[in-house]
């Protein structure tokens, strides 16, 4: 297997020229620039992950644990992910939970888990961590956040979307388009704040509380209807 000082000889360059022209960090001249692609690609030249990794003292993993990995919710961020990723020369590694105990104890063990591959951050998509679960996981990994949570104690680590601002968008711009009635259908969650909750709580209005008139009700039975009045 063909190895840099390989390339840097074939190319007629020095090993800190053809180590900047392979990675893309430092100035090379377009002209060494051509001779180490020539170089490389007549050797089959492939540069070693492992040794990319001892000289950034990085390994280019960004972990990320989800409750599953099926489903359009999860699917969709994970394939994003993935892409956004690659762009920036990292990869992911993936964990959910999995064995014979509760999903708290199975999200702790798979975040464990990724804490033990030396990822560079960890990502962690869940609601079965209690906060003292949270607290205790960052302390072994300080680079770790955790989305759709919040913690006072993690503030600068967990993050959630504005539900409730979120609702009142919803709600006036189908009153605003002449609707009258709407239901809003949530999952319940036990760790979830209120302020998160907040994605219907705009719709609790009594009836006749909505823009001229209108009504809007906060009610899984009702049936979804948004008929212009």
């Amino acid at each position: 297997m063909a190895t840099l000082k390989d390339v840097a000889m074939l190319a007629g360059v020095g090993m800190s020229t053809a180590s900047r022209a392979i990675s893309g960090a430092g100035p090379v001249s377009a002209e060494a620039m051509k001779k180490v692609q020539a170089a490389i690609e007549q050797l089959n030249f492939r540069p070693s992950s492992i040794g990319r990794s001892l000289s950034a003292q990085s390994l280019g993993m960004i972990g990320i644990f989800v409750p599953s990995f099926f489903g359009a919710y999860y699917g969709t961020i994970l394939k994003q992910t993935d892409i956004e990723l690659r762009a920036m020369r990292r990869h992911v590694v993936l964990a959910t939970g999995c064995g014979d105990g509760t999903p708290r104890e199975e999200a702790i063990e798979a975040v464990k888990f990724l804490i033990g591959r030396d990822c560079d951050g960890i990502v962690v998509l869940g609601h079965d961590l209690l906060d003292e679960d949270m607290q205790m996981l960052h302390k072994m990994h300080p680079k770790m956040a955790f989305l759709n949570r919040r913690s006072e104690a993690l503030e600068t680590s967990s993050f959630c979307p504005d539900h409730y601002h979120g609702g009142e968008l919803a709600a006036h711009t189908l009153l605003d388009a002449g609707h009258r009635l709407g239901a809003c259908r949530q999952g319940r969650c036990p760790h979830q704040q209120g302020h998160e909750q907040g994605g219907n709580a705009h719709c609790r209005k009594p009836p006749g509380a909505g823009k001229s008139g209108s009504n809007i009700e906060d009610t899984s039975a009702w049936p979804y209807n948004t008929s212009p009045r």
